[in-house]
């Protein structure tokens, strides 16, 4: 019996467990297909593949049921309204008939019949959404391959199921022959004739009666099966042997263009299947007749579909010669309207992609080898003429035109010129589509004309001089001559056409011969066709003097192309070029070219008079006198040429100054220089301005760029210096006369922003207890209170003179617009003149009056251009190394040169700041000027180097470094002395001494102490100058690295013995650690201690943990000295007692590991912290039961009152009397003790159910439980605390 009931106990548990994993199995298959639902992919994905899991896994004994029952959820739910959810079914139904061997297209039909039908009591939407569930459900069984393996009737069975539901709604016809297109591609012939039977009476209809989807059903098995469909079904049912035939065009695109239901429909891959075909034929310029014919009445649908359509026919298209019958009259007439009522706000912007993107086709096609230069001139007259219009790109915004243009040849850019030139002739009138014409506007005229000029600048013609000098002429024989009166140019072409001839010769030519030659012809024909011959007239008759001038400046011509050598042989192409572009800008500007022609003569003449060398010398002193120089004047000639804002004028100067470069004189560069000097007020562009005013000016500008600190340290010496100039002026003014003096300026409205700075300080100083400028006070002797008023007040007082000063943009006059641009083409004078190998006294010259046009750029927010062009200047200046000359450069010229670069002068710190990087390179091109005049080589004696190392620059240098890291207030760049040290030059072994006693000083600043380190690592990487003179380098760098070393070790023990009281931040140890690396490694010398360094260095690691960047440059301070950087860690003593030794444990780079270590402790750190959060709830619990308790007991106790004296035994007696008068004690201290216990049951109950709580929220739901857990939960929760307690002592 015992027996029996052991077996019945261990049947009942493994029941039990079987019901719980079925139920625990049916509730994640239902959890699956909920989750199937959801809008999110990743759900649906998890969730599907948890399902498919399930359903396959091994273990699973009730295969079939299961998966009838999930096909069922499945097939009903693709039958539901939500997307998301049809997305989430179909997707695991395929997969689950892809993977399963045991489910049938049968057993799916008899499904779909159950679960996918409809009844008179579904609404139209859910009727709807039954049919797209049945065709869902058949496409799932021909992804699956499930058709393919099924019998015939079921095959049948599933296409009628497709077909029927396809028909009872016109987007679900779509939707199902897709998947029957699909399935073309898995079926043989014998397959396919099942289908036929099928689909034969659906398809056996006229064109008209046609869709799209039956058509493109047809063209795919006609291909594919055309032993089943033949060409005689077509005959007889289409009246064509093929769909695509010349007879059915027309029909074809009537029914692509008008069965548009929707607009997904122009997304139907029948679209690009006919185009595909079609490109392949030759019926395509009659296919895109008949699509235009469709496009008269036009709509959004259609015009997609056809720019979609063309867009695939270029793709694939044989035949390029059809590309202009491509582009029909009303695409583009529909297109260009399209583009014109475009508004930016309401921009279509997938239409307008599909436009751009047969455009962008339009023109990689037209790129291709292939494509003549016939096509691509028919499509250019397509795009500019009708269909087209002149103003295509300006209609568009698309280049279309410019990148057909860029690919056409020399022929073809002369052919297109013609066509410009047709225009600009108007020898055509403008069609316009009809039998009326147009004329063409001047507008359009000229902007033909500037396309033809555009051609020459296209590298193909750019040798064709010839063509250029042809088209110059029809430019000049129409901007500047006279026509007879039946001509169609006019005063207001005739002036465009003018402009496009000056703008032609701006063009670029590979040579100054080549442009001399074209300038040439051009003057000669104008000389024989007005002046000589007098065939024609000019439109704007030159002065009287003008035909005089023409006359003198033929007659230099033709000197100076004459066959006679001139002994400056340099200045013919020079003075020819200048001359006859001079001669042109006489019909452009009369006043400029006569002027300039009369100052080119005489400097021809003065350059090639016969004077002998005696001659010159005698007459020397007169000249200097009453002449300037030829260069000068010419120098004066091109300053004023680039006044004017000509590019023509720029780009001819360009090509001849480089020719003069060598000739140019102190005083040449001078007059260059002094357009760029802002302090120069004989500018030729400058206004005569009162200095008074413009030192104001700066001294606000500067007032404003300084910072809030300097601004009060300014304030307190304004008012002493104010104080003592009251007291000067008191003999005359009183303060209160100086007082509404001030105010009448004010109100005159003469007050700067100096002056509102001062009224509103001096306003601020009353406020807080001066009363007048007499009274000072020392700042340091006031007190925290007085002090903080201050500074309140001072505060608002700036903050007032900034709300005052904030929104006022002071906007450039043109003047001052005119002289910034005019000093940027100025410069380039000053670099043309820089690439010629300039002298070095000139050059240093530049450098000073460029680097005031840089602080006078920096200061004024208008000068941008022209900042950017003097800091590229300065930038190419201080980088040369080769000059002509360096006569009268001496060492006191370059020591004065680097003092003006270094003083501050008037410049603000924000400027100062800002011209760092200029400055440092300025100075150290004065470093390069000085062993260039005075060169230290190896055979100098060691006096003559040691003369050098004292030089002035060096003790220049010197100075500054020590003003660098002594004095606060000093505004020196760093780069400064990171360039010096990175030049090969002796002053590096003045300033390496002074570097290593500042990096070690405790009384240098922290972050100054850095750069020191910082400043030493540069130097021994400049390996150029260690490598010069190795021998030399190590005499010099012993006692510097011995010292290197004693500070060290020295420094390095004191942080490992008092790390924490030493005062060193973690950054400065680091690059010292990087600093004895690169000592190390450049290896000059043995005077380092390097084992005392690595001993303290890995003492100092084994006390201290370090970050990243020290801990880097530890390991590779390690692996030069090649000693360990392993260390125990040591903790540092703790209430006495030193605390063992802790191994560290650094496996491979400690910098690799370092962020997973501090992923892994933020999460320990988060952990720990949920859970001291826990603990201290529960305490917090504990604690208020054990007050309540206590509480009680502490009411129930007898009140002292109640105790009577006569109770109260004597002391002596208490001996005798123990037993008895302790048993009362005894019973109030267990009452007492029972009290706590059950205070600390109660605790330890709440803490008991909150944890059972958690490991219920933890458990997985299940619809069911044990009941034998349930019974011993609810024993145990019935249980009070006290005896549960009990019954765990008893156990």
């Amino acid at each position: 019996m015992e027996h029996q009931t052991e077996n019945m106990a261990e049947d009942d548990t493994n029941d039990i467990k079987e019901k719980l994993k079925k139920k625990i199995m049916k509730s994640v298959v239902l959890d699956s297909f909920t989750k199937l639902t959801s809008a999110v992919d990743k759900v649906r994905i998890d969730a599907g593949v948890n399902l498919i899991k399930y359903l396959n896994a091994p273990e699973n004994t009730e295969k079939q049921s299961e998966h009838t029952y999930a096909l069922e959820r499945l097939i009903r739910g693709i039958g539901c309204n939500s997307m998301s959810s049809k997305t989430g079914f179909y997707s695991v139904l395929v997969t689950l008939l892809t993977r399963t061997n045991t489910v049938t297209a049968n057993l799916v039909l008899s499904i779909i019949k159950k679960q996918l039908t409809t009844s008179g009591s579904n609404s139209k939407g859910e009727t709807a959404d039954i049919y797209m569930g049945q065709i869902l459900v058949c496409g799932a069984l021909i992804h699956s391959d499930l058709y393919t393996k099924s019998t015939d009737e079921d095959q049948k069975h599933i296409i009628e199921l497709v077909l029927n539901a396809s028909k009872q709604r016109s987007y679900l016809s779509l939707a199902g022959y897709t998947f029957l297109t699909e399935l073309l591609d898995k079926v043989n012939d014998k397959q396919f004739a099942t289908i036929w039977s099928v689909m034969k009476p659906e398809l056996s209809k006229p064109f008209k009666e046609q869709t799209l989807d039956t058509i493109y059903f047809l063209c795919l098995t006609r291909s594919k099966f055309p032993s089943i469909v033949k060409s005689k079904f077509l005959t007889k049912h289409l009246e064509v042997p093929s769909v695509i035939h010349e007879e059915s065009v027309a029909r074809l695109c009537d029914l692509l263009l008008n069965n548009l239901l929707m607009l997904q429909s122009t997304n139907h891959p029948i679209y690009q299947y006919i185009s595909k075909e079609i490109a392949q034929t030759t019926l395509v310029p009659m296919f895109c007749a008949e699509l235009d014919t469709q496009l008269l009445k036009v709509n959004r649908s259609k015009h997609v579909c056809v720019a979609n359509m063309l867009t695939d026919m270029l793709n694939n298209l044989s035949d390029h010669s059809v590309i202009p019958e491509m582009l029909t009259n009303q695409f583009l007439t529909v297109t260009l309207t399209s583009f014109k009522n475009m508004r930016p706000k309401d921009r279509d912007i997938e239409f307008f992609d599909k436009i751009e993107n047969f455009f962008a086709t339009l023109t990689k096609t037209l790129e291709k080898e292939e494509v003549s230069t016939k096509t691509k001139i028919a499509v250019l007259k397509k795009l500019l003429f009708y269909p087209g219009t002149f103003m295509f790109e300006k209609y568009t915004r698309l280049k279309v035109i410019q990148h057909i243009t860029m690919n056409l040849n020399k022929d073809g850019i002369k052919k297109l010129s013609k066509v410009y030139k047709s225009v600009v002739l108007a020898s055509k009138p403008k069609s316009t589509g009809t039998e009326k014409t147009e004329h063409w506007i001047n507008l359009e005229r000229v902007y033909a004309a500037q396309m033809m000029v555009k051609l020459f600048s296209y590298p193909v013609v750019q040798k064709e001089t010839d063509w250029k000098l042809e088209n110059l002429k029809f430019l000049l024989n129409f901007g500047l001559f006279e026509e007879p009166e039946e001509s169609s140019v006019g005063a207001e072409l005739a002036s465009g056409l003018k402009d496009c001839f000056y703008r032609t010769l701006d063009q670029k030519l590979p040579k100054l011969e080549d442009l001399r030659n074209l300038l040439s012809s051009l003057v000669h024909y104008i000389d024989s066709t007005v002046f000589k011959n007098t065939d024609k007239k000019l439109r704007t008759p030159l002065p009287e003097t003008g035909e005089e001038i023409w006359t003198k400046m033929m007659e230099l011509i033709v000197n100076l192309e004459g066959k006679k050598k001139f002994r400056h042989s340099f200045s013919v192409p020079v003075f020819h070029t200048l001359v006859l572009l001079m001669g042109l800008q006489l019909f452009s500007d009369f006043e400029m070219a006569r002027t300039s022609l009369k100052e080119l003569h005489s400097c021809f003449d003065r350059l090639t008079s016969d004077r002998t060398p005696k001659k010159k010398k005698l007459e020397e002193g007169k000249l200097e006198e009453n002449e300037p120089v030829w260069i000068e004047v010419v120098v004066d000639l091109f300053l004023s040429l680039l006044s004017h804002n000509s590019h023509l004028l720029r780009n001819i100067i360009g090509c001849v100054f480089p020719f003069l470069c060598p000739k140019l004189t102190m005083t040449a560069i001078r007059q260059i220089l002094d357009v760029l000097d802002p302090k120069n007020d004989q500018n030729p562009l400058s206004k005569n301005k009162d200095s008074d005013d413009d030192d104001e000016e700066d001294k606000s500008d500067d007032e404003e760029d300084k910072s809030d600190d300097e601004a009060q340290d300014e304030t307190e010496e304004n008012a002493n210096e104010e104080a003592e100039n009251e007291e000067e002026s008191s003999e005359e003014n009183d303060d209160s006369g100086l007082e509404e003096e001030g105010d009448e300026e004010i109100e005159d409205g003469h007050e700067t922003a100096t002056d509102k700075l001062r009224v509103a300080l001096r306003q601020a100083l009353h406020k807080t207890g001066y009363q007048t400028d007499d009274e000072s006070e020392d700042i340091d002797e006031l007190d925290e209170d007085s002090g903080k008023k201050l500074d309140e007040a001072l505060a608002e007082a700036f903050k007032m003179v900034k709300k005052n000063n904030k929104g006022k943009k002071i906007r450039q006059t043109q003047d001052d617009k005119t002289l910034t641009h005019f000093r940027v083409r100025v410069l380039d004078l000053i670099e043309m003149y820089l690439d010629s190998d300039p002298s070095m006294l000139q050059c240093l010259e530049i450098a000073c009056v460029i680097l005031q046009t840089l602080e006078f750029s920096i200061r004024d927010v208008h000068q941008k251009p022209l900042e950017s062009r003097t800091r590229s200047c300065l930038k190419r200046l201080s980088a040369l190394k080769k000059f002509s000359s360096t006569e009268d450069v001496t060492e006191e010229i370059l020591a004065t040169m680097l003092n003006s670069f270094l003083d501050k002068g008037s410049k603000s710190a924000f400027v100062y700041q800002d011209m760092g990087d200029i400055i440092s390179e300025c100075c150290i091109f004065t470093i390069r000027c000085a062993q260039i005049i005075s060169p230290v080589t190896d055979a100098m004696t060691p006096k003559k180097k040691k003369k050098a190392q004292s030089s002035q620059i060096v003790a220049i240098f010197k100075a500054s470094l020590e003003t660098f890291f002594n004095k606060r207030d000093c505004l020196l760049p760093v780069v400064l002395f990171k360039s010096a040290l990175q030049v090969s030059w002796e002053g590096n072994w003045v300033l390496v001494p002074l570097l290593v006693n500042y990096a070690f000083s405790a009384e240098i600043r922290p972050f100054r102490r850095s750069q020191a380190l910082e400043l030493l690592r540069l130097f021994y990487n400049n390996s150029r100058f260690r490598t010069s003179n190795l021998a030399l380098f190590k005499t010099h760098i012993s006692p510097i690295e011995k010292q290197l070393s004693n500070k060290t070790i020295e420094l390095i023990q004191n942080l490992s013995a008092n790390h924490k009281e030493c005062k060193v931040k973690e950054k400065f140890v680091g690059l010292l650690l990087n600093l004895l690396t690169a000592v190390k490694s450049a290896d000059a010398s043995d005077n380092m201690d390097w084992s005392t360094i690595g001993e303290a260095v890995r003492t100092y690691r084994s006390r201290v943990s370090l970050a990243n960047d020290a801990k880097k440059a530890y390991n590779k301070l390690c692996a030069v000295l090649r000693i360990p950087k392993l260390v125990k860690m040591q903790q540092q003593k703790q209430n006495g007692t030193d605390a063992e030794p802790v191994d560290e444990t650094e496996q491979g780079s400690t910098s690799q590991t370092n962020d997973d270590d501090k992923q892994m402790e933020k999460k320990k750190r988060k952990k720990a912290k949920t859970m001291k959060k826990d603990a201290q709830k529960f305490k917090k619990e504990a604690r208020l039961l054990r007050l309540q308790a206590s509480s009680e007991g502490f009411t129930n106790d007898t009140a002292f009152s109640a105790v009577s004296l006569s109770d109260i035994q004597p002391e002596e007696d208490n001996n005798d009397t123990s037993e008895t008068d302790n048993e009362p004690k005894r019973k109030k201290k267990k009452l007492q003790q029972t009290k706590v216990d059950e205070a600390n049951d109660d605790e330890a109950h709440v803490v008991e159910k909150k944890k059972s709580k958690k490991l219920k929220k933890k458990r997985p739901t299940t619809n069911t439980s044990d009941d034998t857990n349930e019974e011993q939960e609810t024993e145990i929760e019935d249980t009070p605390p006290g005896k549960r307690k009990k019954s765990k002592k008893n156990k």
